[in-house]
């Protein structure tokens, strides 16, 4: 071989392998890109599905001076073929009194059983439904379908302050309780319950929020302006916190602690309303029907009304029992 032809074929032996490197380099590249493409289409092969299932009719409710704190439960379960994330929103339809009055908070337990007003939960959410928000909501992780961890058990409340049953007759809130469980980011791999699961909850504040359990007994003496009445009411027990006050102009108006009796002997509470009381209240001079109600809290507890009544006040005739 002469030398032109042995640098020719040298030539051609570079150019054969650096056409190789570049081809090399190039299918690097594609095969890099293409694992992102079988990462993603092994995700568009995993199923996603969500299914909600509700027991949460006692949540519309009406509120009185006894039922101050009603709950609910819902099932999430994931449907699909791995793990995600999910998140259960309790939210208002629109901002009302009764909206901005509500606590609602949300728990993890093992069986609807657990789910009670009264139950000691810890809440992995829990709040007011501001006007901002209107919402509150909760987040958790499930396994995949058929797996252990694949499904969760939550306990929805919703609660009034003591006195709001007395401020806010008649007011209204519509809540919604949705799911949804989120796979990856973006939205075609968040799962939604189809159709309009649950629906819109409706809870109002009874206009005669006395019940059978709060009532208290009234009992005048007296005549004119010197009248009074006596409320009483059984079951005070030893150990609770007793605050009695009154609604005046739709607003709660603290009286002393002295204006109630409590007879724990007897587990039996009194309420004394005189014509120094009126005076206190700034209502001495002003007749009208006002409410008489006395909060209890036990030791760590919740306040609850324990006893509530109503009264009315004339110039001359003084205080009576009722409306």
């Amino acid at each position: 071989m002469t030398a032109r032809r042995l640098l020719a074929a040298r030539a051609k032996l570079v150019a054969t392998v650096t056409t190789l490197l570049i081809l090399i380099s190039a299918g690097s590249a594609a095969a890099y890109w293409t694992a992102s493409a079988t990462l993603d289409g092994s995700a568009s092969a995993a199923t996603i599905g969500v299914t909600q299932t509700d027991r949460l009719d006692a949540l519309a409710t009406e509120y009185t001076a006894g039922t101050l704190t009603k709950a609910g439960v819902t099932t999430v379960r994931n449907d699909g073929t791995a793990p995600g994330r999910y998140t259960l929103t309790v939210s208002a339809q629109s901002s009302t009194a009764l909206t901005r009055a509500l606590t609602v908070s949300i728990s993890q337990v093992a069986s609807a059983e657990q789910c009670t007003p009264g139950a000691k939960l810890a809440p992995l959410a829990q709040g007011t439904l501001t006007p901002s928000g209107l919402a509150l909501s909760a987040q958790g992780d499930l396994a995949a379908k058929g797996s252990t961890g694949g499904s969760v058990v939550l306990c929805v409340r919703t609660s009034v302050p003591a006195q709001s049953v007395f401020l806010l007759g008649g007011e209204k809130a519509g809540l919604a309780v949705t799911s949804s469980l989120r796979y990856a980011d973006g939205e075609r791999w968040t799962a939604r319950p189809a159709g309009n699961v649950g629906g819109v909850i409706t809870q109002s504040v009874s206009l005669t929020p006395v019940d059978a359990a709060t009532r208290m007994t009234c009992e005048r003496t007296g005549l004119g302006i010197w009248a009074t009445v006596n409320f009483s009411k059984n079951g005070a027990l030893a150990g609770t916190t007793f605050r009695p006050y009154m609604i005046v102009d739709g607003q709660k108006m603290d009286l002393p602690a002295s204006t109630v009796t409590i007879d724990a002997k007897n587990q039996r509470a009194d309420v004394k309303i005189e014509r120094k009381d009126l005076t206190a209240a700034n209502i001495f001079e002003r007749p009208g029907k006002y409410w008489i109600v006395v909060e209890q809290q036990s030791a760590g507890g919740a306040v609850t009304n324990f006893g509530a009544g109503q009264f009315r006040y004339d110039l001359i005739t003084g205080i009576h029992c009722g409306w």
